[in-house]
């Protein structure tokens, strides 16, 4: 446990960079938002949680469906999720359903359930890397955490 101190004051010192690049201090507000070059487009009044997770990892791409909850009938699928969504499957992977419990920045918690079960899976605290779990044939992993939820990718095991 004492690797993961040291990791989380990294990340909230770069958390707290980031913040404070974001937010500079000037005689005028800048018309196209705080910390943003006079010259570049104004960003989006607020951010989908696959926009958040883009912004959370420079140069990466949003999830691969984006927020449709609906492309991940066959467990494949990669979307932004947040708490309260629920997973329609259609069962042949051993599950009719997920529900996401909870989902932020320090952890996410996942339940699936069918004719007679029901399982859970998730991953507390922040998400250094992507983390896997299984839920009967249906592989759950974990790619990032926003404030708004998180990103998950599913996949039949």
């Amino acid at each position: 446990m004492t690797a993961r101190a040291p990791r989380r004051s990294a990340l909230a010192a770069l958390a707290a960079a980031a913040v404070a690049a974001g937010c500079s201090g000037g005689p005028a507000a800048d018309p196209a938002g705080p910390g943003s070059a006079p010259d570049s487009p104004a960003a989006p009044p607020s951010a989908t949680a696959s926009e958040a997770t883009a912004a959370a990892s420079p140069g990466a791409p949003g999830p691969a469906d984006g927020t449709d909850l609906d492309a991940c009938a066959d467990a494949d699928c990669e979307v932004a999720v947040r708490t309260g969504d629920e997973i329609a499957l259609d069962g042949r992977h051993g599950l009719d359903g997920l529900v996401v419990e909870e989902a932020g920045p320090e952890g996410i918690e996942v339940s699936g359930y069918g004719p007679g079960i029901s399982v859970g899976t998730g991953h507390e605290g922040p998400l250094e890397e992507e983390s896997v779990g299984r839920l009967n044939d249906v592989v759950v992993t974990f790619v990032a955490l926003t404030d708004e939820g998180a990103v998950l990718r599913l996949s039949p095991a």
